[in-house]
């Protein structure tokens, strides 16, 4: 990079560099005070010129923003291993830097190109829903130079379907709704017979208490007459 005052000359270059969009701390980069310069961190980088004694300075140039990618290749991995997944189930979904083992990283993910996760650790897990379903891809930041990142992995593509529930639950509601009806039947068959039961022993006394009581009725009274019906 470098960086001119114009027209005049005998003017030294400082240069700056910026971490983020919103920060206003400058941190010098050249302790010579260079022209030009060769950067290896991404950032956003600035310079103005100074001369004399006391010291005159220019008003600081545009910024530039330098963005370096690394070369190293970035897979993503999952668990369990399938495409296709139903709403609730747990998945893990792993970012790996094949030869960035030294560096620490970032990771973000993006979900059918919008980013929607951001975590210091590789591995992310999560219950997945309806709307999970999309292509999924991972891309590395370096912690202490975020404009330092890989390129995005290629994707993986992920499916989840509505819950259902499994053939050996249905099984066992079924089996559990039928005895509970057997249940029923033989418990109302059995009240019924207990019912009709009683009735035709109540009918049976009934008329036994009848024909008592007439006999008793026709023993002392000799001109009297009853007739049992």
């Amino acid at each position: 990079m470098s960086c001119t005052v114009e027209p005049s000359a005998g003017w030294r270059y400082r240069w700056f560099r910026r971490t983020s969009d919103t920060s206003e701390v400058e941190v010098r980069i050249n302790k010579d005070e260079n022209r030009e310069i060769t950067v290896r961190q991404g950032g956003i980088y600035g310079c103005y010129g100074v001369r004399g004694n006391p010291e005159i300075c220019t008003h600081s140039s545009s910024e530039v923003t330098v963005k370096i990618t690394f070369s190293n290749k970035v897979v993503v991995t999952q668990k369990p291993n399938s495409s296709q997944m139903f709403s609730g189930e747990t998945i893990i979904l792993t970012c790996e830097v094949q030869g960035g083992e030294s560096t620490e990283w970032t990771y973000e993910w993006r979900r059918s190109g919008s980013v929607i996760h951001s975590t210091p650790s590789k591995d992310w897990t999560f219950n997945v829903s309806e709307s999970s379903s999309g292509n999924y891809t991972c891309q590395c930041r370096s912690r202490d130079d975020w404009y330092s990142s890989t390129e995005w992995s290629e994707s993986i593509i992920l499916s989840v379907s509505a819950a259902v529930s499994s053939p050996f639950s249905s099984l066992i509601l079924w089996i559990i709704v039928s005895v509970s009806g057997i249940v029923l039947v033989v418990l109302l068959l059995l009240l019924w017979r207990c019912s009709q039961s009683r009735g035709l022993f109540c009918f049976r006394r009934s008329e036994r208490s009848s024909q008592i009581e007439i006999r008793e009725y026709n023993s002392p009274c000799e001109g009297l007459k009853f007739h049992q019906f």
